[in-house]
């Protein structure tokens, strides 16, 4: 049994990114850039109107009444602006030849016979230069950067329209007991419903991850063997629930090393998940996740998550995400792993308040619910009221 830091670091010294892909920019948001794009377009393509309102010279304002020589929209081919008249001028209109100013709209008179009163402005105002936001060549993000979707609006404005982007992991998940039943069945004595498929395919899709396949095996080792067979040509990182205990139908590690997976840990001094069990087959990979649902999400948590982010290009997964809050009631630990607890963080003023919600045990979905965090007791500890502790948000 290992540590959860010696885990962490097993994970963390093991995984490489993901190879590379080019994909259109439709298709990128969410995801790493593997490289940094540079712009293939200066933007604005040219010097624009940032107002409706009027084009005109700087030197023929304030000099009475200027004749309105015609409309200026966006998208139309530049146009020459005479000296002594304006032009009407839409937002994002190319600015004409000649003219050095923009006034808006709300600031002009018009008066009679097509003639507007144009306010004196310095020159430059209410124009936006070509290539202000960026220039041809110029690096739009640097490389790892998450394409959020304002800067996807950026890439598909000036980028290239292939980018090269680290992909999403592919997930299956596989599911293990011959008691387990679908969701739309009785159970029957001795069964229980597949909830723990449901709840991980819930945070594969939070993790922004497409679950390629689910399947649920009963305790026979031919048909796990199987499915982690499949699995491993399917997948980038395969997610198994129960049978990683010892006893005689815990079949996962025993599937793993027929199939010739490398086994990097089995146990985590951990409370609930302590089964929890990691391999690798190259550079795929399978964590095998305790079947009573709180070890589960604690191991998605703790492992799971952050290995996927690993492969999605994220250098810095497996850095210390916790945060510290403080406790209203006594927090004790007098065991020997470290504990993840259910717990609820809020916000008073800047302080972070952590409630511990009472729970029975790895299989107390029902005190979970309410959770939004996961409370961090070291073995042997006791923290009084007032006192702080570490939490994961969930």
């Amino acid at each position: 049994m290992v540590t959860i830091e010696q885990a962490r670091v097993l994970l963390a010294q093991n995984v490489r990114a993901l190879e590379p892909v080019n994909l259109a920019i439709p298709a990128v948001a969410g995801l790493r850039l593997a490289d940094a794009p540079r712009a293939q377009f200066d933007l604005p393509p040219a010097d624009v109107s940032a107002m409706d309102g009027y084009a005109a010279r700087s030197e023929d304002l304030g000099a009475g009444l200027l004749p309105v020589a015609g409309d200026i929209c966006a998208g139309m081919p530049q146009t020459c602006l005479a000296a002594g008249t304006t032009a009407r001028i839409q937002t994002g209109a190319e600015i004409p030849t000649g003219a050095d100013v923009v006034i808006p709209q709300e600031q002009a008179v018009s008066e009679s016979g097509g003639r507007v009163r144009l306010r004196p402005l310095s020159p430059g105002s209410f124009i936006r230069k070509r290539g202000e936001v960026c220039s041809v060549g110029e690096i739009l993000a640097d490389a790892g950067e998450v394409i959020t979707p304002h800067l996807l609006g950026l890439l598909a404005s000036a980028g290239p329209a292939l980018l090269k982007v680290t992909p999403r992991p592919r997930i299956v998940i596989v599911t293990t007991g011959s008691e387990l039943v679908g969701l739309t069945e009785r159970p029957g004595q001795g069964k229980i419903r597949d909830g723990n498929a449901c709840m991980l395919r819930a945070l594969a899709m939070s993790a922004n991850l497409s679950v390629s396949t689910h399947e649920r095996v009963p305790d026979s080792q031919l048909e796990l063997l199987s499915a982690v067979s499949a699995a491993v040509d399917a997948a980038d990182i395969i997610v198994t629930s129960g049978g990683v205990s010892v006893g005689d139908y815990d079949l996962v590690r025993r599937v793993v090393e027929e199939l010739g997976g490398e086994v990097l840990f089995h146990g985590v001094a951990i409370r609930p998940g302590k089964p929890t069990f990691a391999a690798r087959f190259g550079s795929k990979w399978l964590i095998g996740l305790p079947g009573n649902p709180l070890s589960a999400l604690v191991g998605w948590r703790v492992f799971v998550r952050p290995l996927v982010e690993a492969l999605a290009g994220d250098t810095k997964a497996f850095d210390d995400l916790t945060e510290e809050g403080i406790i209203s009631e006594v927090a004790s630990n007098t065991g020997d792993r470290i504990t993840f607890a259910p717990a609820i963080t809020t916000l008073d003023g800047r302080k972070c308040c952590l409630r511990l919600i009472p729970w029975k045990g790895s299989h107390d979905l029902y005190a979970m619910r309410r959770a939004n965090s996961l409370a961090i007791l070291p073995a042997g500890t006791r923290i009084e009221p007032g006192g702080t502790m570490s939490f994961l948000r969930l």
